[in-house]
């Protein structure tokens, strides 16, 4: 593009500005109000989104943990949540998912899992078959599974961030002639299994990925990125010292192009783990909890949350966290 037309089409005015901004309060402080979604979990509304997640204005979200951290199962967890019009009423929403950890069919075993209380060997066959009555719900499960994710796209070949954005801009165009109202929602996990261009090294990748997403922000959508952590957070010394069990900017992997990219960033840790039995000054037992903990939130603070494992009724259950300004 020319000066000229870049003037043209993109400079704005302060009367230009004031009223994006009446018109986005009016919009705020109307009865349908700004789209928005929450999960099953308000301290996890609170915690990871500052309330809610934000669909418009856009919002670019980041859940980093250990392999192992449940990341992907709670991303899982919030698929289901935003898709519910029980938790979610009134919006349509249409999740472009970019699955580059596990197929989707091994994510649907994770569901079954939870919703048949059946278990992974059972599924699969190992030493045994599953009887009549046990087909019989998983029969149940699936067929929820096709209802309640019926608009949800999913796409396992890994693309580069060029290709990612490409395919997202054309999936959009369908979406939005054949549902003018439609709010979509990109996530990917996780991130930096993204395929490489030829040029970029690791870090490229990374910041190559988080401008697509701003773009995509621009363009109105909203985006969830799962990401790891590098292995600062097993050192020694950070077992050893509980006042450094805390995860840090520091900890998440290509931190300089994620951190200032993302609106929100969350660490999903589980510090039993790396052997921690008491976790951070106040010595918090870790058996079987997951921390979450916000390190950035750019419309505010927000403070850390703690939840009890279930994955084998596919949730996680709320624990409360009394008088505690650092988990």
């Amino acid at each position: 593009m020319t000066g000229k037309q870049i003037a043209e089409q993109y400079v704005k005015k302060a009367s230009d500005a004031v009223q994006d901004v009446i018109c986005l309060l009016e919009q705020a402080q109307s009865e349908q109000g700004l789209p928005m979604l929450q999960s099953r979990w308000d301290n996890i509304n609170e915690s990871v989104f500052g309330g809610s997640f934000l669909l418009s204005p856009p919002t670019i979200q980041i859940l980093a943990g250990m392999s192992g951290s449940g990341k992907s199962y709670f991303l899982n967890m919030l698929h289901q949540d935003f898709l519910n019009p029980k938790i979610n009423p009134g919006i349509l929403l249409v999740p472009i998912h970019f699955g580059y950890e596990m197929s989707l069919a091994l994510e649907l075993i994770r569901d079954l899992i939870g919703k048949t209380n059946l278990s992974y060997r059972e599924l699969m066959g190992i030493n045994s078959r599953l009887n009549k009555e046990q087909w019989v719900k998983v029969d149940q499960a699936l067929q929820v599974f096709r209802e309640t994710k019926k608009t949800m796209l999913y796409i396992e070949k890994r693309l580069t961030s060029v290709q990612m954005y490409d395919t997202i801009m054309y999936l959009k165009q369908g979406i939005i002639k054949k549902h003018p109202t439609a709010q979509i929602l990109v996530s990917c996990d996780h991130y930096l299994l993204a395929k490489r261009q030829e040029f970029e090294n690791d870090m490229d990748a990374v910041k190559n990925l988080f401008d697509m997403a701003i773009d995509l922000k621009h363009e109105g959508i909203s985006s969830i990125w799962l990401g790891q952590l590098n292995d600062r957070i097993d050192s020694q010394h950070r077992i050893d010292e509980p006042t450094q069990h805390y995860p840090k900017k520091q900890d998440l992997y290509g931190a300089k192009s994620s951190y200032h990219a993302a609106d929100g960033v969350t660490i999903i840790h589980r510090p039993e783990l790396l052997e921690i039995t008491a976790y951070g000054k106040n010595a918090m037992p870790t058996n079987g909890r997951i921390f979450f903990h916000p390190i950035k939130h750019r419309n505010g603070n927000s403070k850390e949350a703690m939840m009890k494992v279930a994955f084998d009724k596919g949730t996680l259950i709320r624990e409360k966290v009394n008088a505690l300004s650092k988990l």
